[in-house]
């Protein structure tokens, strides 16, 4: 999982984050999970540790979760029914 802090007014662009991701990582390094994140500390460093913990479930995260998805082409929203098909096996990650 990648966290990431948007700047204010800007929007993910799934599609083209995914085509920038496969064009300068190899499948190993690229990120399975996107986290957007929504505040940093005040000296603009991630709050690793509690993201370690918390996880990617989005049911129990209030910050928008995506997934990579090599069959369309872009990071997708990671929803509570596509994140069951992950921990069951129905979606490869």
């Amino acid at each position: 999982m990648a966290a990431i802090v948007l700047r204010p007014g800007c929007e993910l662009d799934g599609a083209r984050l995914y085509s920038h991701v496969v064009e300068f990582l190899p499948p190993y390094a690229r990120p399975r999970f996107l986290r957007v994140q929504l505040a940093m500390t005040q000296t603009f460093k991630q709050h690793k540790v509690r993201l370690a913990s918390e996880g990617c479930d989005p049911t129990r995260l209030p910050d928008p979760l995506y997934l990579l998805d090599d069959t369309s082409g872009a990071y997708v929203p990671l929803t509570p029914r596509l994140w069951e098909g992950v921990v069951s096996g129905a979606v490869r990650i």
